[in-house]
């Protein structure tokens, strides 16, 4: 047998996407940018109580997300602008602070 390797970014094998979501109607309207990099949005999120749909906190989650990460993924910067405008157009998330040398950070 072999010897377990553990993944080196740490993330989990799967990225819940709930039902609810996927039937939304905010989702359905989703370009198909946004809704492709929606999951990779969904897995940075490792809290206990994203999972538990009474939590008062459930989607009160703050990480980072850089244009850089984004084109490791294969986005480009143009795609990746569109996706955070969109995702944040049609409330699945919201852009707390922006980084990089333009925007004083």
């Amino acid at each position: 047998m072999g010897k377990a390797t553990k993944n080196k970014q740490s993330r989990a094998y799967f990225v819940a996407v709930f039902w609810i979501m996927l039937n939304g109607k905010a989702y359905k309207k989703l370009p198909a940018s946004a809704s492709k990099m929606l999951p990779y949005f969904l897995g940075k999120v490792h809290d206990k109580d994203f999972f538990h749909p009474d939590s008062p906190g459930r989607y009160d989650f703050t990480f980072p997300f850089t244009y850089s990460e984004a084109k490791r993924l294969g986005f480009g910067r143009s795609t990746f602008y569109k996706v955070l405008r969109d995702l944040t157009r049609f409330g699945f998330i919201d852009v707390v602070k922006k980084g990089g040398l333009r925007s004083g950070g």
